[in-house]
């Protein structure tokens, strides 16, 4: 609608936006021309992502650290040796040395041959061979001993040999090493004949919070060993028993056969933890601490000198009790196979009673199954790896408890859990969305150095060909009418793929690519893109990248090839509209767990693939014979009468074929490689929906008068109605089965052990008398309906009842008849009606004022009345997808716009309003 035909609107309603009871307007703002809405019952959509969902209101999420990526704090003190204490050396420049006043230093054995003096702010020391001299810094307990201190000092020689506490030093430099105290002070002291100079003399202590033992000492940000046996690095009273920790640290062997490990330990006892540390390299593991303290240990057969560094221990698994057999990972919860049930357990986030939704994630090599505790109540065993999403109700006996249970063969890792409460199921609208654009799932990239980051390696030029890299992309420079590089890329016969590349004109008067499994020459006159399928005919195709005319050259980037492995929807491609639809029960009480269905010469596996509400949890139905006989899903339905639809969702495996049958009645058949109908038997009618990624609904119509069986049958090209050829090993994928006496499908209904009614959504009351001009104005909709049933569907304008109002409608009794009429005092007036195809949206505009009355269509005008009358001025005042009066003939189909105006608007406008 143009803008100016939006501000004349006084109510106009869009599949926007919605709270729960109410479908919410643009105009006017102030909330008047929104619509009551009630369902009172759970349903599905299609999002604007094309899955299929439920709509719900759910509270915010109840589990903590659901993907276990929380991390807590460091508890390691020190981890990476880096810690220093304070200087404890005062004057260690000297600046305020005097020869009279040594400050701070206790000078050893001074005399005229062998003494210390200031020279030029550093400290000269000048001894012969007679006397033994030294200095210590003062206080002389500036040290402990057997802890550790990082020493510094600036050295000049001229001659001799110096003694800084055991280490020895006789050339000139900034001396830095590392000391574990053996007395209280620190002593420079003549070893031999000396004349040095030394400045910046510092000590400080190192390798706080760690006990060390034998052989162990502090080097530069690391902890050094030399290989003593059974002595180790430790802290105590950093852990917390029965917490998961992380503990990572980083080892480097010096020298010799490194054996070591680590524990857990307090005072009385120790646990290993992992044995194994034997090569350098950064060790990360995962651990439930038993002990308060950690320790790394030389073993008794270790003959290395090394060094740690970087020791960290942070908590993990925060929130949650694990069971036997259960531990935190990397981002993950694992569990090995213990033989019996054992629980992951998160307390205190459940309400007895109350509804929910859980999904988690089960990660690949994940093998045996897990099922949801609720407060109690078990849900399920769901199998297979991929996110699984639960619904159920919460008991009483496990009080507040969530918990999923790994079963007795259960061994693997589970990520990303949810818990949310469903609040409200009951009167939430519905936006559905339809006509997406779908583009090609794609697998792995079979071409190497495609983007020719890596040079010109892996492409084979011809003769006439010589290659460069420019800018980034292949030059290919010709030397005679043509040349080309090309490279062969591994595909499987039968199989499509997708060949993408940009070209680059260059000096040439044209480029191609050429595939040899084709034999194609697809050519570019300028800059541009290649973007083709083709199938594959060989185990190894070629490609090659053209260019043409001698001397020429053209250039190229980003060339790709890809297998196409399915469709998928484009996100928010699709066109919303309001879902309005009738009651529905879906009569088959396992509408996706399969595992409920009787097979024959069949067999069933679960969460076998990613079903149209984007969880893996459709099911592989594959035949095990070959011939006539046929391989199928059964399930028996009950008072099963009158005019039914079965439907279910499917896509293509090894085979494309599929039949659905009713015994007794017939079935259809399906190619779900284009989801097309093959054949029909004789009064069934079938039909197809297209919902991306290769899926396709299936449904069938048809008259049935008895208790009947349905079947899904696997097969292949050969397969007919009465004949179900199959071949064994074919398989094709299901999910979502309904039956419902409908003549048409409805959105699904999920069930899952007994028939499930989605009841009737119903929207109405919208406008006042101010919204609402009796005498002159249009009533307009964009609407499509569900099905051709020939049964009445109404908007309209009304005082709340069936005498006055104005209406548009599908018309009951005929088929694909939309029409319009206005009621005054109880007589119609201006009844126009059109015959098109109602499924199909239409844009439709009921103008009326005295005297004129004119339906527009998709831009036409199909009628107009020029003799009718109008009620008196405030007569109407509601808007409402009924009939009038609010309960009956209610509108079910799709809508994208409701708007009412509040004048006449002119041919031109209501042309320009109803055109598509």
């Amino acid at each position: 609608m143009a803008d100016n035909l939006l501000d004349k609107a006084s109510i106009l309603l869009t599949p926007t936006a919605y709270d729960n009871g109410s479908m919410l307007s643009i105009k006017p703002e102030n909330g008047d021309g929104d619509f009551q809405f009630s369902r009172n019952s759970a349903a599905t959509r299609v999002n604007a992502q094309g899955l299929v969902e439920n709509v719900q209101i759910i509270s915010s999420e109840l589990v903590s650290n659901g993907n276990f990526s929380q991390i807590g704090t460091e508890e390691v003190l020190n981890g990476n040796f880096s810690q220093e204490g304070s200087e404890l050396v005062t004057n260690g420049d000297f600046a305020n040395w005097t020869n009279d006043n040594p400050d701070n230093y206790l000078v050893l054995n001074q005399n005229a041959n062998n003494y210390v003096t200031e020279s030029n702010g550093q400290l000269r020391m000048v001894s012969d061979n007679s006397a033994t001299i030294a200095i210590r810094p003062e206080p002389l307990n500036m040290l402990t001993a057997g802890k550790i201190y990082k020493v510094s000092v600036d050295l000049t020689f001229t001659t001799g040999t110096i003694d800084i506490s055991g280490n020895l030093f006789n050339t000139s430099g900034t001396k830095v090493f590392y000391l574990t105290a053996p007395a209280s002070y620190l002593q420079i002291a003549k070893v031999s004949a000396l004349d040095v100079l030394i400045d910046n003399v510092s000590v400080k202590e190192v390798g706080q919070n760690w006990d060390l033992g034998t052989g162990w000492s502090i080097g530069d940000g690391e902890a050094v060993t030399d290989g003593t046996i059974n002595k180790g690095i430790s802290q105590e009273g950093i852990l917390t028993s029965g917490k998961f920790y992380k503990i990572s640290l980083d080892v480097n062997v010096l020298s010799g056969s490194l054996s070591s490990r680590l524990r857990f330990f307090d005072s009385n006892s120790s646990d290993t933890i992992i044995s194994g540390i034997t090569s350098s390299g950064t060790y990360t593991f995962y651990a439930s601490a038993n002990k308060t303290g950690l320790q790394l240990i030389s073993l008794s057969d270790n003959t290395a000198e090394y060094t740690v560094t970087n020791i960290s221990i942070k908590e993990v698994g925060q929130d949650w009790t694990l069971g036997t057999g259960w531990s935190i990972g990397d981002g993950v919860a694992s569990r090995i196979s213990t033989g019996t049930y054992t629980n992951l357990t998160q307390g205190g986030i459940l309400t007895a009673g109350s509804n929910y939704k859980v999904t988690y994630t089960v990660n690949e090599g994940s093998i045996g199954g897990v099922r949801v505790n609720l407060g109690g109540t078990y849900y399920g065993d769901y199998y297979g790896v991929g996110t699984h999403t639960v619904y159920g109700v919460s008991g009483t006996s496990g009080f507040n408890n969530f918990n999923l249970v790994g079963e007795p063969t259960f061994e693997g890792s589970i990520t990303n859990i949810s818990v949310k409460e469903i609040t409200d199921d009951t009167n939430i609208p519905r936006i559905n969305y339809e006509g997406f654009s779908y583009q090609d799932v794609l697998g792995s990239e079979e071409v190497v150095n495609g983007d020719f980051s890596n040079g010109t390696n892996n492409w084979t030029p011809n003769a006439a060909a010589t290659l460069s890299i420019d800018n980034g992309k292949l030059k290919v420079l010709i030397n005679g009418t043509s040349g080309y590089p090309g490279q062969f890329v591994d595909t499987i016969i039968g199989k499509t793929y997708k060949v993408t590349a940009d070209g680059f004109i260059g000096t040439s008067s044209r480029i191609a690519l050429y595939n040899d499994a084709d034999g194609q020459f697809r050519n570019l006159y300028a800059d541009g893109n290649f973007n083709f399928n083709f199938i594959a005919t060989s185990t190894s195709t070629q490609l090659r990248l053209y260019v043409f005319d001698n001397g020429a050259y053209g250039l190229w980037d980003n060339v790709s090839v890809k297998e196409v492995t399915g469709q998928e929807v484009v996100p928010d491609s699709g066109c919303g509209s309001w879902l309005l639809e009738p009651q529905s029960t879906n009569l088959i009480t396992y509408s996706s767990d399969f595992s409920q269905w009787d097979l024959v010469r069949a067999t069933s596996t679960a969460n076998s693939s990613t079903s149209p509400d984007g969880t893996n949890n459709a099911y592989k139905l594959q035949s095990n014979t070959t011939g006539a006989s046929g391989s199928w899903y059964r399930e028996v339905v009950s008072a099963f009468s009158g005019s039914h639809n079965y439907s279910v969702f499917a896509k293509s495996g090894t085979t494309d074929f599929m039949q659905l049958w009713i015994d007794g009645v017939g079935g259809v058949i399906y190619d779900l490689s284009d989801g097309s109908v093959k054949s029909e038997s004789s009064g069934i009618t079938g039909s197809v929906e297209d919902y991306g990624n290769g899926w396709y609904r299936c449904s069938l119509q048809v008259t049935a008068s008895s208790t009947t069986t349905l079947l899904i049958l696997v097969g292949n090209e050969n397969m007919t109605a009465l004949s179900w050829f199959a071949t064994s090993g074919d398989n094709i994928y299901i999910w979502g089965a309904q039956l419902e006496q409908q003549s048409f499908s409805t959105s699904y209904i999920p069930t899952n052990g007994a028939a499930n009614t989605r009841l009737q959504d119903i929207a109405n009351n919208s406008g006042n008398s101010s919204l609402i001009n009796s005498t002159e104005g249009v009533l307009y909709a964009e609407i499509a309906a569900l099905a051709d049933d020939e049964t009445h569907r109404y908007i309209s304008i009304s005082d709340g009842t069936n005498n006055n109002r104005i209406v548009i409608r599908y018309v009951a009794g005929s088929s694909n008849l939309l029409g319009s009429f206005v009621k005054i005092g109880g007589a119609t007036q201006g009844a126009i009606t059109l015959n098109t195809d109602i499924t199909t949206n239409a844009k439709v505009a009921l103008k009326y004022k005295l005297n004129d009355y004119a339906l527009w269509v998709n831009g036409v005008e199909v009628g107009t009345d020029t003799s009718s009358l109008v009620p008196p001025l405030g007569t109407f005042d509601t808007l409402a997808f009924t009939s009038g009066d609010g309960t009956t003939s209610n509108f079910y189909g799709k809508t994208k716009a409701i708007a009412v105006y509040k004048e006449a608007l002119t041919d031109a406008e209501l042309q320009s309003l109803t055109t598509q």
